[in-house]
């Protein structure tokens, strides 16, 4: 009975939603665990978006770019949606989350969450206690355009740069103090873990927990607002599915 119900919601789902595609802008670095700019090698992200199209009836292509420009294109309505925003307050501006009525994005309808943890030079005394930077003689880096960083950073009363182009600049910005800490997205732990384990550690607390959600431009959601608010929905019923589950285990 559970299966019967379960394939009907998922056809009248796909029923309401009329045929059709969109382009998604994935970034180009990993975003353990839930996405991965090489698509034979999808996040826990791209293999929900891919059980909602399928389950819909919807082609989604996807474009790999920095995060700064899949910002600034869905903005701009180049592409239709970006994988992997999170809810920062400031860039409901340049895309479309689900919303709930009191303001606050619908975490039910998130692809994901993702801790973000600080690190800093071995040695250093630069320090986050209750949500407050101590003894920092420089700004904190961030991934250029990570909008939950850049408020979290500033939240702790501290100065943020987000100039580096790769993790590998973060880290040598970190070893000569250019930067007093890195707010470490998944690709910098992962260098990190492989070979600077020696020279860099992570504090125990994180900087951030966020969830992160797909995004569309102004213009798409305008244009074809009851498809996507159906497509959300669909993330939220695949999400809890054990299908779902067994596939990203």
């Amino acid at each position: 009975m559970r299966r019967f119900l379960a394939l009907m919601a998922a056809l009248l789902a796909a029923m309401a939603i009329n045929a059709h595609a969109f382009s998604v802008c994935l970034e180009d670095e990993l975003f353990v665990p839930l996405t991965n700019p090489d698509l034979t090698k999808p996040g826990h992200a791209q293999i929900l978006m891919d059980m909602v199209a399928q389950s819909l009836g919807v082609k989604i292509t996807y474009e790999i770019a920095p995060w700064k420009r899949c910002q600034a294109s869905v903005g701009n309505g180049i592409y239709d949606a970006v994988l992997g925003a999170g809810y920062a307050g400031i860039n409901v501006q340049i895309a479309v989350f689900p919303m709930l009525s009191e303001g606050k994005p619908d975490s039910a309808k998130a692809v994901g969450s993702v801790k973000t943890m600080l690190y800093r030079r071995k040695g250093s005394k630069a320090d986050y206690v209750n949500g407050s930077f101590i003894n920092l003689n420089a700004p904190v880096g961030i991934t250029s355009g990570y909008q939950v960083n850049m408020v979290a950073v500033t939240k702790g009363g501290a100065q943020y740069y987000d100039g580096a182009k790769t993790v590998e600049q973060q880290v040598k910005m970190l070893l000569i103090d250019r930067v007093a800490m890195v707010a470490g997205e998944p690709a910098f732990t992962t260098l990190v873990n492989e070979k600077y384990r020696d020279k860099i550690e992570s504090l125990p607390v994180p900087l951030s927990e966020a969830h992160y959600y797909l995004v569309f431009s102004n213009k798409y959601y305008d244009s074809q607002k009851d498809n996507v608010d159906t497509f959300w929905r669909e993330i939220a019923r695949v999400k809890n599915s054990a299908e779902y589950k067994r596939r990203i285990k």
